[in-house]
Parts: structure tokens; C-alpha cells; sequence
């Protein structure tokens, strides 16, 4: 049994050590990983001046994700330079989404994330098994991966969030937006007595929204005024 879990373990690792072969090479920079676009342009079998067109054409929906650097990089035919496009992971996610989905191109969809992934893995000295196989399955079509959150969502812990403390958290920012202005902020069905309690809170800070220091709060006039305090804002 131990034989053959050895057998198995070596054809597992030389079936990931090829498939590690065939995938897109992913650069190293100062700014992060990237795949270059003459990369994508082998890969996906198309020409590399289209790609750099689908750049410029849709450029705006780039920019979320960060400036598209370019570099002069030497040409395989002949002396001379080519413009070249250096993608970031998410940005090379969303030239995907203009390119044709013919089985090539969904391959080598598959595999850019497999590259960036494995490349992350490596840098952080980690080791995983890939995350497709070449017989991908649509279930592996399928995967999708969110973004790091600091927190997880009540809906799986089970506790709610009271809506008081969601309120809070909108006046507490609307305040720091003001930049040391007064805002005034009016709650409907609230009287004079919860005006003056929440005002009492703000300043105190005895509430989860309001570091204790950070904030003053008034009421008057049927309204609740807030201040952001500066650290080096003398207290009113």
C-alpha cells in the first residue's frame, strides 16, 4: 500500500510539474505580478496588435484596477521594439471578458488564473496542489473567488448587526467627511429626549460609532448637530 500511495504521489507531482510547464508566465515587478499582453496575445492565438487595441478602446474600464503600465520590450521579429502592456491579475480578468469564448481562449482563461495563483503561492512559500486540472470540469468553470473581508458576514455567524449601530456608523462618517465642520443630521420620529440622549452618547463616546474624544454632538431645534474632532482640535 505504501508502494502504490508512492506511485500515485509521483504521478500527481509530475502531472502538476507539466501542467506548471504550460502555463502563462507571470512577471515579478516593483508594482506586483503581472502577465504581459504579447503573453495574452500567444496564448488566446491572437494578434498582438488587437490586444493592445482592446486596451486603448476600453482603457476607462481599466482604471478601477490601477493604471495599465506599458513597456518597450525587444521584438521577436526583427530589431526593433514592441509596445507591450504589463496586466496586473485584475486587470488582465477583465481584457478576458473581451475576448472571444472559444475553447482556446476559455484554456487559457483558466490557466492565467492557475499562473497568477501558483505564482502567489510561490512567493509566499506555500505549496498547493493547482486549482484545474487540463480536464477542467464546469464546476471548476465555475469557481468564483471574493475578495479578503475583515469580518464574516452575519448571515453565516448568526448574529445581526443592530440597525442603531448602521445609523451610527453613517453619521459618524458623514462627520469625518466634514472635515471638522458641524453637520446637522435629522432622524425620523426621534424627539427632543433621544436627541439630547444621542447627543450625550456622541460626545462621551458610549456608543460603538464614536470613539471616545473623536466627536461632539448638540441637539437643538429638533436636529442633532456632529463634529469630527481633530486630535490637535482644542475640545469646545
Amino acid at each position: 500500500m505504501i508502494l502504490v500511495s508512492r506511485l500515485a504521489q509521483g504521478l500527481m507531482n509530475k502531472e502538476t510539474n507539466m501542467e506548471s510547464r504550460n502555463l502563462p508566465t507571470i512577471e515579478q515587478t516593483d508594482t506586483g505580478l503581472v502577465v504581459t499582453s504579447d503573453v495574452v496575445a500567444e496564448g488566446t492565438g491572437t494578434e498582438h496588435e488587437n490586444v493592445l487595441e482592446l486596451l486603448d478602446r476600453h482603457k476607462t474600464d481599466f482604471q478601477p484596477f490601477g493604471a495599465i503600465a506599458f513597456q518597450k520590450r525587444p521584438s521577436t521579429e526583427g530589431n526593433r521594439t514592441v509596445r507591450t502592456a504589463m496586466l496586473n491579475e485584475l486587470q488582465s480578468t477583465v481584457l478576458m471578458t473581451y475576448m472571444p469564448n472559444s475553447e482556446r481562449v476559455v484554456r487559457f482563461r483558466i490557466a492565467l488564473v492557475q499562473a497568477f495563483y501558483q505564482k502567489t503561492l510561490k512567493l509566499t512559500g506555500h505549496s498547493q496542489a493547482p486549482l484545474f486540472s487540463e480536464d477542467f470540469s464546469n464546476d471548476a468553470l465555475g469557481l468564483s473567488i471574493g475578495a479578503p473581508v475583515p469580518e464574516i458576514p452575519t448571515s453565516i455567524t448568526g448574529t445581526r448587526l443592530d440597525p442603531r449601530t448602521i445609523r451610527n456608523d453613517r453619521i459618524a462618517h458623514a462627520a469625518r467627511d466634514a472635515k471638522g465642520r458641524w453637520v446637522p443630521i435629522t432622524i425620523r420620529d426621534f424627539n427632543k429626549k433621544q436627541y439630547a440622549e444621542l447627543a450625550k452618547a456622541i460626545s462621551y463616546g458610549t456608543r460603538r460609532s464614536f470613539s471616545k474624544g473623536d466627536y461632539q454632538g448638540v441637539a437643538g431645534d429638533g436636529q442633532l448637530y456632529i463634529k469630527h474632532v481633530k486630535t490637535n482640535e482644542p475640545r469646545a
